[in-house]
């Protein structure tokens, strides 16, 4: 699976959800210093990152750069999607534990 994969299921409901998440997937990208969030995820189901830390520092970098806070929760949201897609599992008890609580 891909990100790319995923932005095309996304575009069968609407092109603007496929470009909002987009750009959320960039940013993603850009929050870790890599080409593409493909990476990110991997790193992730390779056990490498902890997910629930990488929503966190995802959610930091976004209000770092002056993200309005509902964007921060779309974004947070087509990450998790992404991370869902991906069969990376997210307990809710977890996620409100970590930093990205208030963008669940």
């Amino acid at each position: 699976m891909t990100v790319a994969e995923y932005l095309e299921r996304k575009a069968r409901r609407s092109a603007a959800t496929q470009l909002t998440y987009s750009k959320a997937e960039h940013s993603f990208a850009q929050c870790f210093g890599v080409k593409s969030a493909d990476i990110v995820v991997q790193r992730v189901k390779a056990h490498e990152l902890d997910k629930y830390k990488v929503l966190d520092k995802f959610v930091g970098y976004l209000l770092e750069n002056g993200k309005a806070p509902k964007t921060v929760l779309v974004y947070v949201a087509a990450v998790k999607g992404l991370f869902r897609y991906e069969g990376i599992p997210l307990d809710n008890y977890d996620l409100r534990q970590s930093g990205a609580a208030a963008y669940r």
